[in-house]
């Protein structure tokens, strides 16, 4: 089996035939992350499944330029991989498409079922909510450092969200499209709470 650092969505292939994936950039930028062991694993939707056939290995990690860690502004990174994955691409939104308060999401990952304080628990396969767009102003009151470039969502029965594990993995439309990447939320991964892509 393999352990969990942080979800990604592959984008495809550039011009110059490099294969890339997007992930948070507090994924890539944090000291434990290593480009030489880790590698990023495709098509299983069980980790008990996976061996090295779907998984790649990384090339080397990018982030945003202007990524801040205190106020987790840009928290967006990039990973070039060293061959090309078992997968399709994910459609982007475009800046015309963004997701709009009150629109309904789903968000995936394979992170802790629940947290408290210390202990987690990771249940090893992929997990997906049901979730709802807030408005920036009304994430802005339990989230003072969002701003317009993120995207909050929040359950709104109470019980489903993101949590440990589940950064950088994607928050999509019903029909694939991939609206945003988990950034930030509630330590205790309070579904309460919003959740920051």
């Amino acid at each position: 089996g393999y352990n969990i650092w942080c979800g990604a969505v592959y984008i495809g292939q550039n011009a110059q035939g490099e294969h890339w994936v997007l992930t948070a950039a507090h994924c890539v930028a944090s000291s434990d992350f290593n480009e030489t062991t880790f590698r990023l694993g495709f098509g299983g939707l069980d980790l008990s499944n996976y061996n090295s056939s779907n998984t790649v290995g990384i090339d080397y990690a990018v982030y945003h330029s202007g990524y801040n860690a205190s106020s987790v502004a840009n928290d967006i990174g990039a990973i070039k991989l060293v061959a090309a994955p078992s997968a399709s691409p994910v459609t982007l939104a475009t800046t015309s498409s963004d997701a709009s308060a009150g629109e309904e999401v789903i968000i995936s990952g394979y992170g802790a079922n629940w947290a408290w304080w210390f202990f987690r628990d990771y249940p090893g396969y992929l997990l997906e909510a049901d979730t709802f767009v807030l408005s920036t102003s009304a994430c802005q009151s339990t989230w003072s450092n969002v701003t317009s470039n993120h995207i909050c969502v929040r359950d709104s029965a109470g019980g489903q969200g993101a949590c440990n594990g589940d950064s950088g993995g994607p928050m999509f439309r019903s029909n694939g499209t991939v609206v945003g990447l988990t950034s930030f939320g509630n330590s205790s991964c309070s579904t309460g709470s919003p959740q920051v892509y």
